[in-house]
């Protein structure tokens, strides 16, 4: 998988994801999933961080309004590139320091069941986030 390790790409993604970007942390059937993505009408400048960090990049039409493309990038390559960034990152430094606590203070076995208290802290970390993101 690509990641770039330039410092140029990565404060160019920092600034990106600062600007045009979304970290969130989904909950979808009582999973929790952190994600990073970027919405854009340029799809050129989503195909160069596909190609630079990963991740898809898919078109959204929206009805009235113009189509845009969206690249959105999964859980594990999220804290990988929020790692990588986080020097760079300016308008959600904070959005970004809460992802990397949200994945190292949570647990991270696969197959096993989230106990109400794993479930508890990954919902905090959750609407921390969200918090975050409204408040600037």
């Amino acid at each position: 998988m690509p990641f770039s390790t330039s410092e140029n790409d990565l404060s160019y993604m920092a600034g990106l994801l600062d600007g045009e970007g979304c970290i969130y942390i989904g909950l979808r059937q009582g999973y929790h999933a952190l994600s990073a993505s970027v919405v854009s009408l340029n799809r050129a400048v989503l195909d160069w961080a596909a190609t630079k960090f990963g991740g898809s990049v898919r078109n959204r039409t929206n009805g009235a309004y113009k189509p845009v493309s969206v690249w959105s990038l999964g859980s594990s390559d999220t804290i990988k590139l929020l790692s990588a960034i986080r020097p760079w990152a300016r308008i959600k430094a904070a959005q970004v320091w809460l992802a990397l606590e949200y994945d190292a203070q949570r647990d991270n076995s696969y197959g096993t069941t989230v106990t109400n208290e794993e479930f508890a802290l990954r919902e905090g970390f959750r609407l921390a986030l969200k918090e975050a993101k409204r408040t600037g």
